[in-house]
């Protein structure tokens, strides 16, 4: 008997919440189902995204590790890219996901469906400030609109703007250090030298160059996307590095690699 799309979508739903369910004991059944109900939602309006109830699945485990993590760096970019869209037309005109989508890519080269959670908990926390207003018609994704307080959100942005160049460290060498507005009880900010982003360029080239099945590469490409955020927030935490890039497999350069960045933690 020929199985309809419908069907698929259903069986493929029902499929993901039961794994996430049988792996993970502590989460509500209701959680999970909302969790998947929602990646589905945003892989299917992507053209390029393969939905399959274990990429689901990496999906959440992806989503956790962010979370434990205290990842904001996402929602950040996709905060920026709602306001950088939303500026660049008049106000009676929407932002649609498809062209979210698009600028998410390019300005980071991955897909924005993966961040299905990230991107429904920043929209829900600016259309609770009134920075925007959504609109869904039909069954289609919603439409993001200017809100009734976009005039402040702006002011913020223009402010926070000003501030970031209003002051220029140039920090060299290893263990450089400033010490701003200190004497003897110094808040150090340390540069190290080695460049952890080199390092993750190269953590990320040596996963894709393994023998990894799909599914296993871009769930140890996503590891890497948690540290890399970890870095980003100026504090990142030795344990919360090292759990994360101890999940990655222990083949080829990506074990080397994965033991240098621990190193570099201070």
């Amino acid at each position: 008997m020929r199985v309809s799309a419908i069907q698929a979508a259903e069986a493929t739903i029902h499929t993901a919440i039961e794994l996430i369910v049988a792996r993970y004991a502590d989460i509500d059944r209701a959680e999970a189902k909302r969790f998947v109900l929602q990646q589905f939602e945003f892989m299917n309006a992507d053209p390029n995204a393969v939905i399959s109830a274990e990429r689901i699945v990496q999906r959440y485990e992806a989503a956790i590790a962010r979370r434990n993590a205290a990842d904001s760096g996402i929602r950040e970019k996709v905060a920026k890219l709602i306001f950088r869209g939303l500026s660049e037309r008049p106000p009676h005109q929407s932002l649609q996901y498809f062209e979210l989508q698009h600028a998410f890519q390019v300005a980071t080269g991955g897909s924005l469906s993966k961040y299905a959670e990230d991107v429904v908990t920043i929209v829900d926390e600016l259309q609770e400030k009134g920075y925007i207003r959504l609109a869904t018609p039909g069954h289609r994704m919603p439409l993001i609109f200017q809100g009734i307080d976009f005039d402040e959100w702006s002011s913020k942005m223009k402010a926070n703007k000003e501030t970031s160049h209003s002051v220029t460290y140039n920090v060299t060498g290893d263990n450089a250090r400033i010490n701003h507005h200190s004497t003897d009880m110094s808040t150090n900010l340390v540069a190290e030298g080695d460049g952890i982003k080199e390092h993750l360029v190269a953590l990320r080239r040596a996963i894709e160059a393994t023998q990894l099945s799909g599914s296993d590469r871009q769930s140890a490409l996503d590891v890497v996307e948690a540290v890399d955020a970890q870095f980003a927030s100026g504090a990142p935490k030795k344990s919360i590095v090292t759990a994360l890039l101890g999940a990655l497999p222990k083949v080829a350069d990506v074990a080397t690699i994965a033991g240098t960045v621990i190193a570099l933690v201070k």
